[in-house]
């Protein structure tokens, strides 16, 4: 099975999104043009509410419509600032800052804890530029020593921080839209945004990935099914090996297909539906600190049912979304030899489902979001992980609590909490280090976050 997935991969008969990369086609194109992203929506809307009060359309239609117009909407963030002759050429300049307040709790089996506090922030800034209608490079720069999350840590006095104030290179690619005149088929490489459909438990938003994406479709099968697919081949490790002929046989190379499947029931009710599937390639034993570190990337060999259904609410104006998302790797037997464990039924399977109900956009929208998930011990890699679950380990499950305000157009604040419990009491995290906030021999993980996000 995993050398099915690679051939797929290379083959690209499965496709992949890269939608995420594309500069905004949108942006009327000026010397200098503020706030193209707000504009453009302002001038949406007054002419919908014109549509309704005339009789041409429908409240349900013109929500419809609009809906539509929010999902094509850029996913980078910030791009107000705009430089060039029309939209088929210029640079957008764009970035944003996120200041944090983390308390992490852990406590081992015998009931005894540990507690951290952080104060940290992220800073990402990045530029795009559109050579013509479809060709386009980018680069991004971002704070942080981690690749996982970004942040940075406050503290100028004894105990200093300094050092881990720098910036990295988070993003550069160069993007094809309408490679050799295919209307449907995108191609980007370099390092790049994930364009998968994962949740956020299951992917740490900051995590970027090196390689080559595909993207074929998306083709509309009718007014309301469309069909798309992605295909993603990567370099997650480059290791060195010590022979004369520098041997790579301990390089890690990751794949990912999925298709993407989508439905509009009516204004209020759509399905999207993504399978996939996620192989690796790799020495699993390299860099393994023990039994129960489960943190290597190698003997993947996962199927993937990533779906999120919109859905009406009770309340007027709110909307409503139902996630989930089910993965169970095949090579779980495997992956615990390398462990040097023995695999048991039900550690290759993870779960996340949740509801958000949400309100608006920009300044006085709210949401709120309740969520489940179960990461059993050889079901995925804690590399993907979130940190905020579980201190970003896997063997843990539990329930999860968002809330998020929007204080002006482009400022944010949230809270975060999640709660997590062991799976299997005779796995932790490093043998070395049995209690540490990094994922030693908890019983149970609690996370709070308390963001104030901005764009510009």
């Amino acid at each position: 099975m995993k050398k099915t997935g690679r051939w797929l991969c290379w083959l690209g008969i499965l496709p992949l999104t890269v939608a995420s990369l594309r500069a905004d086609s949108n942006i009327q194109g000026t010397p200098v043009t503020a706030a193209p992203g707000k504009a453009a929506a302002g001038n949406h809307n007054a002419l919908l509410n014109a549509l309704v009060k005339k009789g041409v359309l429908t409240s349900e239609e013109a929500r419809g419509i609009q809906d539509d117009l929010d999902q094509q909407a850029p996913a980078m963030p910030g791009g107000f600032l705009q430089l060039g002759s029309d939209a088929d050429r210029g640079l957008r300049l764009y970035g944003d800052a996120r200041l944090r307040y983390e308390h992490l709790r852990q406590q081992r089996g015998d009931g005894a804890s540990q507690e951290r506090e952080r104060y940290r922030y992220r800073l990402r800034v990045g530029a795009e530029y559109k050579f013509t209608d479809n060709f386009s490079s980018g680069v991004r720069l971002r704070s942080g020593e981690s690749r996982r999350t970004g942040n940075s840590d406050f503290g100028t006095g004894e105990q200093s921080y300094s050092s881990h104030d720098r910036l990295n290179v988070d993003l550069v690619y160069l993007s094809w839209d309408h490679a050799f005149g295919a209307e449907w088929l995108s191609l980007s490489a370099g390092r790049i945004v994930q364009p998968h459909h994962f949740n956020g438990y299951a992917w740490c938003s900051d995590l970027t990935v090196d390689g080559g994406v595909i993207k074929l479709g998306d083709w509309k099968i009718s007014d309301d099914f469309t069909i798309g697919s992605a295909h993603g081949a990567y370099v997650w490790t480059d290791r060195e090996d010590n022979s004369f002929d520098f041997d790579s046989q301990n390089d890690v190379f990751l794949f990912i297909n999925q298709v993407n499947l989508g439905y509009r029931f009516n204004q209020d009710w759509r399905l999207r539906f993504s399978p996939g599937f996620v192989s690796s390639i790799g020495d699993a034993k390299y860099g393994t600190r023990g039994v129960t570190y489960l943190n290597d990337i190698a003997q993947l060999d996962i199927l993937v049912l990533d779906a999120v259904l919109d859905t009406p609410f009770f309340i007027d104006g709110v909307k409503g979304k139902l996630f989930a998302e089910y993965g169970v790797n095949f090579s779980d037997r495997a992956r615990a030899r390398e462990l040097q464990t023995k695999a048991r039924g039900g550690q290759n399977q993870f779960l996340v489902a949740g509801y958000e109900v949400s309100k608006g956009k920009g300044k006085g929208a709210w949401s709120v979001e309740l969520s489940y998930a179960y990461f059993a011990a050889l079901s995925w890699s804690a590399q993907f992980v979130d940190t905020s679950f579980n201190g970003g380990f896997l063997n843990g499950h539990g329930p999860g609590l968002k809330l998020g305000y929007g204080l002006a157009d482009n400022v944010n604040a949230s809270v975060l909490y999640r709660k997590s419990w062991r799976i299997d009491s005779d796995l932790g995290g490093p043998p070395p280090a049995p209690f540490t906030v990094y994922g030693g021999d908890q019983n149970g993980t609690d996370v709070v976050q308390v963001d104030l996000t901005w764009k510009f």
